[in-house]
């Protein structure tokens, strides 16, 4: 006998978007209150506050112990009636075994992409919302421990191709891990043309973090990544070996799998994409800025150098150096030090104790086109070999 709805709660929708919030909502329209306007053009707390006090409901829970024979249903994707594999068969006798039994839901996983083949400098980021079958363990006895939830790796794939980041080889596929931040398990790799949703899986079933966020990581394949040249990145450094081969495709002991990632570069990655005034100093690397966008632009990777070189990331005893910098920034060793050379005499003449109108005015002043980077260096230059520095 099925048990009761469950409806939503807080914790629940915590974190959703409101293309998922759409969807719930979609799925028992007959829940709506008429008195309110359309889904679509309802804010996200709004939508939540229905959800939650409506009478929505969560997807039906099947347990291999309990029901067996019950079918999983869902309001937010149906699912097909597919035959369980041996693996899966045998999960669930291990369970029983153990005590346990075997909760799956639909589940809502975002995926963060970050596909690196271009290089450090040219990672291109987005996020991708999926449905995804998920199971875990639950223990039958009172205190119902419940383990973490687990999906396929070919669904994910699937899925994956479904949507606007779909992956075009050739190209190594692999999920951050949610502990040890900076390192990445590669469960797929593809080569030339070959789909990715036919790609082998190894391992078959990856694990969700709590949060429902999974970092995927698009990579060089094996075969490609011999022919690349080393990187300041992959130097050995303070107890990080990072195994470099030049051997070509013929070579007889190149493994088959080179993990090459720099966990103190790709944390530091993080933390500039999450600092206020990134959107638009990402947008001004390749166009022709005004005089106040370009000293917000040098402002910002100024400021970033400032707070973070030569400091321990919290994995790491290695310092960051100016090299991790830059490269997080997606800028040049020569454009890192105009940064911070000219924040600093801007601070002391547009802003300090030696602040100048006509430098404030150098920088507000507006032309069409824009100037160009090199007047602006120019005239800050000058006027401080003109007007020193007071001691």
């Amino acid at each position: 006998m099925a048990g009761e709805p469950q409806h939503y709660t807080t914790e629940d929708l915590h974190g959703l978007t409101k293309p998922f919030l759409l969807e719930i909502v979609d799925r028992q329209m007959e829940k709506w209150p008429p008195e309110n306007r359309s889904p679509k053009k309802t804010s996200v707390p709004l939508l939540k506050t229905i959800i939650l006090t409506g009478g929505f409901t969560k997807p039906e829970v099947r347990s291999s112990v309990n029901d067996s024979r019950s079918k999983s249903s869902s309001p937010l994707t149906p699912l097909e009636q597919s035959p369980q594999s041996h693996e899966q068969q045998d999960d669930q006798l291990a369970n029983i075994s153990m005590g346990l039994s075997t909760e799956e839901r639909n589940l809502p996983v975002k995926l963060l992409l970050l596909d690196r083949r271009l290089g450090s400098a040219d990672v291109t980021r987005s996020v991708e919302c999926i449905y995804l079958l998920a199971s875990r363990s639950v223990d039958i006895g009172p205190d119902g421990e419940k383990g973490d939830w687990q999906v396929s790796a070919s669904e994910l794939l699937t899925e994956l191709q479904k949507t606007m980041a779909a992956v075009e080889g050739p190209a190594k596929i692999g999920i951050g891990d949610s502990v040890d931040v900076g390192y990445v398990q590669y469960f797929a790799k593809v080569e030339d043309t070959e789909l990715l949703q036919n790609a082998q899986t190894r391992p078959n079933r990856l694990t969700v973090p709590p949060s429902c966020r999974v970092e995927i990581y698009v990579d060089p394949p094996p075969s490609k990544i011999g022919l690349l040249a080393p990187t300041s990145d992959m130097l050995s450094s303070r107890g990080e070996v990072i195994n470099f081969f030049k051997a070509g495709p013929s070579s007889q002991n190149k493994p088959d799998d080179v993990v090459q990632v720099n966990p103190v570069g790709e944390w530091l990655k993080g933390q500039v994409v999450g600092r206020p005034g990134w959107s638009e100093f990402h947008g001004s690397k390749h166009r022709t800025l005004q005089n106040a966008e370009r000293v917000r632009f040098w402002a910002f990777a100024a400021d970033f150098s400032r707070d973070y070189f030569h400091t321990t990331p919290p994995f790491s005893t290695r310092k960051i150096k100016k090299t991790d910098i830059k490269d997080a920034l997606g800028i040049g060793t020569t454009s890192l030090a105009d940064a911070e050379n000219m924040t600093q005499i801007i601070k002391l003449y547009a802003e300090g104790p030696q602040a100048s109108q006509k430098v404030v005015e150098w920088i507000n002043r507006t032309e069409h086109p824009p100037p160009g980077v090199d007047q602006l260096k120019d005239f800050l230059v000058q006027w401080e070999a003109g007007h020193p520095r007071h001691q």
